[in-house]
């Protein structure tokens, strides 16, 4: 099994910028740029059935931690089936006050590495790129989040790195090129990657970008960044591309659903139409973004009366800014995740 190593003082969500495991979170063609608005703070409900499927993909725990030895969190320690391990090395964690920690700590930990995960907690796989200035789609080779507290609840700090070993043969993605992320919640509850200082978190063979094929040396060298970690590169796709546009039912707008799009037999690589026309009641991609001619899958979550409505569209999208229309008529209700993911694991 490949292994990915990471350094971290354990947090528990894919890193976000407000640092917690509330950060949840496509332009309609001809549409009045006045009405176009980016993703929404999510209702409350959808947080809360965010957080609930979070829980329940929650690995970590409370465990005793010396600050003569350390600890190390092996696969078996963890809830679930995973091979990950994390190493906390000795003298690492300490209070707010600059004193050691020797006692008990609170680890959440959490892993994502396909597309049905990721859309339970709306953690899709859109990076910036400096080059355009816009949000891109990104191929995963694994996301994670991780968080470690003290025996009150708060946030540790680090005196020196953390490394993770987290087995990598869980994306079908080459690593090769593979760069390093941190996952920002926007204010308006809106999520995206960018890349990693450095300074923050970066590969423990002391380049920036990942060469071995086999095994993940991740080094999170700074407790402010805890939170969502993702190791991707841009996809890539020859073809020309093309915006496309999602009507949704009314009842729907961009503070209870989301709209994503998953491409047959890509697993990770999860792109959102996160910018939303008002006017319209449509979500789309603020920029040509789908390859001409694709198969791909429209996954489309929301939330009403506390419970998920979905949808999923399996279509080929071709050029001419095409427009697809949720039809409320077949929407699935549910109140479990779970059925939503294994409906994705479904597809082709």
């Amino acid at each position: 099994m490949k292994k990915l190593l990471l350094t971290v003082a354990v947090a528990a969500f894919f890193f976000s910028c407000e640092n917690d495991a509330n950060d949840y979170n496509q332009t309609g063609a001809n549409s009045n740029e006045q009405t176009q608005n980016f993703a929404s703070k999510p209702t409350k409900e959808l947080e809360r059935l965010r957080k609930e499927a979070f829980d329940k993909m929650n690995l970590g725990g409370m465990y005793r931690y010396s600050s003569q030895k350390g600890l190390t969190i092996s696969g078996d320690m963890l809830k679930g089936q995973t091979t990950s391990s994390i190493v906390i090395p000795p003298n690492a964690l300490t209070y707010e006050d600059g004193g050691l920690i020797d006692g008990y700590i609170y680890v959440d930990y959490v892993e994502l590495f396909t597309i049905e995960k990721m859309v339970s907690l709306n953690k899709p796989t859109m990076g910036f790129n400096p080059q355009t200035g816009e949000r891109e789609l990104l191929v995963s080779g694994g996301e994670f989040y991780l968080m470690i507290r003290d025996a009150n609840g708060t946030q540790v700090t680090l005196n020196q790195p953390i490394q993770v070993n987290i087995a990598t043969n869980n994306s079908q993605a080459n690593p090769n090129g593979m760069l390093l992320w941190n996952g920002i919640t926007d204010p308006d509850g809106s999520f995206w990657w960018n890349n990693a200082a450095v300074s923050d978190v970066s590969f423990a063979n002391g380049s920036p970008v990942f060469q071995e094929g086999t095994v993940y040396n991740i080094l999170i060298n700074n407790s402010s960044t805890f939170g969502w970690y993702n190791c991707d590169k841009f996809y890539s796709d020859p073809r020309p591309k093309t915006n496309m546009s999602i009507k949704i039912p009314a009842g729907f707008n961009q503070s209870n659903s989301s709209v994503y799009v998953a491409f047959e037999n890509e697993k990770n690589a999860l792109m959102h139409l996160y910018s939303f026309d008002a006017a319209f009641n449509m979500f789309g991609t603020p920029q040509p973004a789908i390859p001409d001619g694709i198969n791909a899958h429209i996954i489309f979550v929301g939330e009403q009366n506390g419970q998920y409505r979905y949808e999923i569209i399996s279509t080929v999208i071709t050029g001419g800014n095409p427009v697809f229309n949720v039809n409320p008529g077949n929407l699935i209700t549910t109140s479990n995740f779970q059925q939503i993911e294994n409906h994705i694991l479904t597809l082709p």
